[in-house]
């Protein structure tokens, strides 16, 4: 008799091993930065005709003010600037623009725009106030970033008509011309703050006058 039969032995059943980890995803794309829009340039300064007008007082104390002229007041003949004569102003031909300004007609005999040429305030002599009120109002119409009411060539004519005329045109004439100048913006008194911020000359204009009274063109009068 035989012994009975041993069933064969199952095969050893192995564990599976864990799958392996997925990788993680990628990350989501940066998007590039957004960068400002460049900035426009700067748009040249408008102003409305006769809305600016310099007075008195910046052509005077504010040297930088007359560096955006094509002449230096200082040398230039009051006469030539406003084409009238020696006989028409009351001052000489060799009175300067400046010199008017500052002069204001004193009767004073060591005057430097000497005898007879002065002028006095009293009575019913007004060319001396015409003169001094007329020079900051065609000094505005002949700078180039002043937007003023009037052209020099009507500052001239209004400049003649006033010397012509009665007391009382003179009288209206140097209030217009007052109006126009120390009652509107002065765009150039902005010069005197940025000169000194700078510490050194015009940063608006940086232009130094070289030229002489002479080589003045006559077109850079009008």
């Amino acid at each position: 008799t035989l012994p009975p039969r041993t069933p064969p032995s199952s095969p050893r059943t192995q564990p599976l091993s864990p799958p392996p980890p997925s990788p993680p995803p990628p990350p989501p794309p940066v998007p590039p930065p957004t960068l400002p829009p460049p900035a426009a340039p700067p748009t040249p300064r408008e102003a409305t005709l006769g809305s600016e007008g310099c007075g008195v007082g910046v052509w005077r104390y504010v040297e930088e003010a007359s560096e955006g002229l094509a002449f230096d007041a200082s040398e230039l003949s009051f006469n030539r600037l406003f084409h009238v004569t020696a006989v028409e102003s009351g001052y000489g031909d060799d009175a300067t623009v400046l010199a008017v300004l500052e002069d204001r007609g004193r009767s004073d005999p060591r005057d430097p725009l000497g005898e007879p040429n002065q002028r006095e305030l009293d009575g019913d002599d007004l060319v001396a106030l015409v003169s001094y009120y007329a020079i900051p109002a065609i000094l505005s119409a002949l700078h180039p970033d002043v937007a003023f009411a009037f052209t020099s060539a009507q500052v001239r004519d209004q400049y003649r008509d006033a010397l012509a005329g009665s007391v009382s045109d003179r009288v209206r004439q140097v209030l217009a011309w007052i109006e126009v100048t120390a009652f509107r913006r002065c765009p150039l008194l902005a010069l005197r703050s940025a000169t000194e911020a700078g510490g050194g000359g015009s940063v608006v204009f940086g232009v130094t006058l070289e030229a002489s009274v002479a080589d003045v063109d006559e077109a850079a009068l009008d």
